[in-house]
């Protein structure tokens, strides 16, 4: 995102959640991926290989507001999960 490119970060962001949801893995090979995707655009730029893009202020924030809503849906899923779950068994805490 930083790097000018709104729509790969999020792509990335919401591919991070839906791993991170199926399983922990899935999400953190997508998360490592996001992490070497922007160095490598970014040492690309600064090769002068890709044309620099400027960072729109409005689409950091929109990220920034994509990412905390990501994770507060993820902790309602969870909440959710968790409550069918523990339903289903019969369990009382």
């Amino acid at each position: 995102m930083y790097n000018g490119y709104f729509g790969r970060g999020c792509v990335i962001l919401i591919g991070t959640f839906i791993g991170s949801l199926i399983f922990v893995i899935p999400g953190l090979i997508v998360a490592i991926y996001g992490i070497y995707d922007a160095y490598a655009t970014a040492k690309r730029m600064n090769a002068g290989e890709i044309p620099y893009r400027a960072t729109s202020v409005l689409h950091m924030i929109l990220f920034v507001f994509l990412w905390v809503f990501g994770i507060a849906a993820f902790f309602f899923l969870a909440a959710i999960v968790a409550a069918l779950v523990s339903g289903a068994t019969g369990a009382v805490y």
